[in-house]
């Protein structure tokens, strides 16, 4: 049964699932229900068989007593009219017993209860022969008469009487012996009908639960995978292959979908990775080798474009390359010329530093002869001053 659930589509697995569950919790609720009317039906029986029966019997047994006193107030009464009306309670009395009867004989179901049944009837016929006899015999005024039938009816009425309310007790005795039993088989019966409807919910619930996890296993488990492999494919991981997941439902088509969009986007991620390698290396004149895999024309648009514009530039950059190369033959010939202009000053200069040099060594020259003239001139001016202090002294003298 797993097995056929695991091929199914995710809502149809959920679904059956449930139905599953449902239907284990029927098949426990029917059983439940079963036994439960089976317990009442047998309760039922014991209250029809063995119970109200009990009551049947004991009004059969008072109506049995109503007939004994009746007749015993019949024989013992002196006057006519009470002897009249206490036979008329006997004869109704006797008609409510006979009534009973057949209401007794309808709730027998055992065999016990047949034999005692019978037996009541045999004691009871046998009861009420006597008592009609006696009943014959001293109902009158004549008090011999009536002494005879109280002996009769104490030696030979009493004993029947006493046999025949025996018969009745055994029966009574009887339907409580069987309802007795009855009651301890139901006893065992709820017993056995709880352990069993705990079983099958026990049964239920582990079956539930067995399912409901292969269920979610085999959801979880993959999404967890497949959750991961997601995380290193957004970390740029175009190579790792996704997890395996073969059956034919949501899950299935949702990993096959994920796997085939890798496929194209690293066959798309191989394409741009030629074409810029081709551009970067100057190849401008190049077109993709898979453009049915790009879905939508705006990456593939967005390539040309700016193959287009990048073709673009280094033209522009190739034209004034070209440029800034004649400029620069131009400025070669210039600084040609102003390195021969300078060659020329170059010897002019030499010969004037030759100059100068010849010029600085005069000078160095004449600063010497200078000085030595002004020593020359110190000493004479000292001696003019000592010449002169000698002309102030021979003045004075």
């Amino acid at each position: 049964m797993l097995e056929k659930l695991e091929k199914m589509r995710i809502q149809k697995r959920l679904t059956v699932s449930s139905l599953i569950t449902v239907l284990i919790a029927s098949v426990a609720a029917i059983i439940a229900a079963i036994l439960l009317f089976v317990v009442a039906s047998q309760y039922n029986k014991v209250l029809t068989n063995y119970a109200f029966p009990q009551g049947d019997i004991g009004q059969a047994m008072a109506d049995l007593a109503d007939v004994r006193s009746a007749t015993r107030g019949a024989i013992g009464y002196s006057d006519q009219s009470q002897i009249d009306q206490m036979v008329e309670i006997h004869d109704q009395a006797v008609e409510d017993l006979q009534a009973a009867l057949p209401e007794i004989k309808k709730s027998i179901v055992a065999k016990a209860g047949e034999k005692d049944y019978n037996n009541i009837v045999a004691t009871l016929d046998n009861y009420l022969e006597v008592d009609a006899k006696i009943l014959k015999m001293g109902a009158t005024t004549d008090a011999e008469q009536s002494k005879k039938a109280q002996d009769a009816a104490f030696d030979e009425l009493a004993p029947a009487y006493a046999t025949a309310s025996e018969a009745f007790q055994g029966l009574m005795d009887d339907n409580i012996s069987l309802g007795d039993k009855t009651h301890s088989s139901l006893q065992k019966m709820e017993l056995i009908m709880l352990l069993l409807i705990i079983v099958i919910i026990v049964a239920a619930c582990i079956l539930a639960t067995k399912i409901g996890g292969k269920i979610a296993k085999d959801i979880a488990q993959p999404m967890d995978d497949l959750a991961r492999r997601l995380e290193t494919f957004a970390q740029g991981d175009l190579t790792s292959p996704f997890p395996e997941y073969h059956n034919d439902d949501e899950l299935g088509e949702m990993v096959q979908s994920v796997t085939d969009t890798t496929t194209k986007l690293s066959v798309i991620f191989a394409d741009m990775e030629n074409l810029l390698g081709q551009m970067s290396n100057g190849n401008f004149n190049i077109q993709t080798s898979c453009e049915e895999e790009y879905t939508g024309d705006f990456l593939l648009d967005s390539i040309r474009e700016m193959k287009i514009q990048i073709d673009g530039t280094l033209k522009e950059v190739r034209e004034a390359s070209e440029m800034v190369s004649a400029g620069a033959l131009n400025l070669a010939e210039a600084s040609q010329a102003l390195a021969e202009g300078a060659t020329d000053q170059a010897a002019s200069a030499q010969q004037m530093q030759a100059t100068i040099d010849e010029i600085t060594n005069g000078l160095n020259n004449t600063v010497d002869q200078t000085n030595d003239a002004y020593a020359e001139a110190e000493r004479v001016a000292g001696e003019a001053e000592s010449s002169r202090n000698e002309m102030s002294v021979m003045v004075e003298a």
